[in-house]
């Protein structure tokens, strides 16, 4: 029987845990939808994927532009790395794929 004291313990790391698992998630969204939105667009025209959602999402100024990446999920489990420099150039977009050391 776990006494009351580890049973404290246990539910407090499970309390941090969710807390640092939430706030990773907060801080992974985009407040600016509209360059997601024109990434999932570029992905469906050139890679034939229907975006299910995004992680790794980077939006930070660079070099006096706005810089944008994030990676793509397709819904039939492929993955995209998109980056940009710049509100007006296109994405470039490379597969990932899995690395073997």
């Amino acid at each position: 029987m776990i006494s009351s004291k580890m049973n404290l313990i246990i539910h407090g790391v499970a309390a941090i845990v969710v807390a640092f698992s939430t706030q990773s998630l907060a801080l992974g969204q985009s407040s600016n939808t509209a360059w997601t939105d024109k990434l999932s667009k570029q992905l469906a025209s050139e890679k034939q994927c229907e975006v299910a959602f995004f992680t790794q999402l980077v939006e930070i100024p660079k070099e006096g532009k706005n810089y944008y990446s994030a990676r793509a999920q397709c819904v039939d489990g492929r993955q995209f790395d998109g980056d940009r420099l710049g509100e007006d150039a296109p994405f470039q977009i490379e597969t990932c794929e899995v690395n073997v050391c």
